[in-house]
This record gives C-alpha cells, structure tokens and sequence, in this order.
C-alpha cells in the first residue's frame, strides 16, 4: 500500500465566555469568543446573543462570570493510503489498529501493512461494549 498522506496531529482551538448560575450549582452559559474574548456574534442566533447580554446585566446578582475558557483539544487524523484496487483507505484501525478497504475488504494495519485477516471476527457490540467474538 501507498501511503498518500501521513498521519499528523489536528489542533482545533475553541474558547467560551462563561458563565455560572448562582442558583443552580452545574447550570449556565457558553458563548463562543476567540482566544482574546472578542465574541463570535456570526457563531450566535440571536436567542444566544440576548442570553449574554442578560449575564452581562446579571453578573454579581444571577451569574459567576468564569472569563474566558479554553476547550481546545488535538487530535490525530490518520495515515491515508492506496489499496492494491485503488481505494483511498483511512488507516485509523479499532482498538486492534485493524482496518479493511472498503471496495475490495482486504484488511491493513494503521501502518499500511496488508493482513491476512482481521486478528478477532467482528460479531457486533456485546452487552460489556465488546465488538469481538472471543472464541473466534
């Protein structure tokens, strides 16, 4: 197999302005704004954009303002290949870092490297969240 993209690492940045309820201890607010605070008013329906300037109006009395918080995260696209009939294959594998072309079935690892078979058979999720079946 051809790798024809390498496996690399995404960052995706996302950051709220937050707020807490005073009364109801989990409840609250997020507002999307960029890393400055600045808010993304295009990213806001207007039901959204009258609930801030309520928090705005309520900080102290109804509202914790929590700032500005960041829930960016990465993660990892995976390798990308060519299988042997010409299908593009997305090597993210399972938990057994097995994965099949989706034209012609032929099994690869994460790495591109061709199997001769997926190492457990697939059954369908059990009732403990298992995909394999153990006596295979």
């Amino acid at each position: 197999m051809e790798i024809i993209e390498q496996s690399h690492v995404v960052r995706f940045e996302k950051y709220f302005h937050c707020y807490d309820w005073i009364e109801c201890q989990g409840a609250g607010f997020n507002f999307p704004c960029d890393k400055e605070g600045n808010m993304l008013w295009n990213e806001m329906p207007a039901p959204a954009r009258q609930n801030y300037q309520f928090c705005l109006d309520n900080v102290g009395i109804k509202f914790i303002d929590k700032g500005i918080v960041d829930y960016s995260y990465d993660y990892r696209e995976p390798n990308i290949g060519i299988c042997e009939c010409g299908e593009k294959v997305w090597l993210h594998g399972d938990d057994m870092g097995e994965c099949s072309c989706p034209k012609c079935g032929r099994v690869y690892n994460i790495f591109g490297q061709q199997l001769k078979g997926f190492t457990q058979q697939f059954v369908g999720m059990n009732e403990y969240g298992e995909y394999y079946d153990e006596e295979f």
